[in-house]
């Protein structure tokens, strides 16, 4: 892979090709985060699984317990643990994909690639806590009695849709946030 650098604007399709060709460079980006968290601190992988697991406590508190607000039916852990789950991955990837090429200066300024792809390594990362909390909405389910359904193949376009708009907020956070850096 050998490139020029050069002020003229190249087309959208040589942009995806050369994104394409830095793949090697998501998946390199996407391993060192993950290890970086999940890896070098104890609670990496328990902080995954207790802070949706705080937030649905805390939910189910004060709507269920206090308030007393009526889920038709479903009991409300299981009932609101995927809005919440949602969210989270979505606040999530809005904060790492804005701050994504501030946090990453000295690897911009050492290597001519596509600065897109610092966010999309992000949300490899994310997908991860995903992952973990869709097997958590599987034994939330199991636990009070509800099989899934049909309805299950609707999650990959959720978390797809999900996704999309997360990225492109914290794309333009991060664009936000080189310009005014200080």
């Amino acid at each position: 892979m050998e490139y020029e650098i050069t002020s003229k604007n190249e087309s959208l399709f040589t942009y995806f090709k050369k994104i394409y060709e830095y793949k090697f460079l998501i998946s390199t980006l996407a391993i060192r985060e993950i290890k970086s968290f999940y890896v070098s601190t104890y609670l990496g992988i328990i902080s995954l699984i207790i802070q949706p697991l705080m937030a649905l406590a805390i939910y189910t508190i004060f709507f269920d317990i206090i308030l007393g607000i009526d889920a038709d039916g479903i009991p409300y852990p299981l009932f609101v643990f995927p809005g919440v789950m949602v969210w989270f991955h979505f606040i999530q990837v809005i904060y790492s994909t804005g701050s994504s090429l501030l946090n990453n200066q000295n690897l911009i300024h050492r290597i001519a690639f596509p600065k897109i792809i610092l966010p999309l390594s992000q949300i490899m990362y994310h997908l991860i806590s995903v992952g973990f909390s869709f097997i958590l909405i599987l034994i939330i389910s199991f636990y009070y009695g509800y099989y899934p359904t049909f309805r299950i193949i609707f999650f990959p376009v959720l978390v797809f849709l999900n996704i999309i708009n997360a990225f492109s907020i914290g794309i333009w956070l991060s664009a936000l946030t080189i310009r005014y850096c200080e």
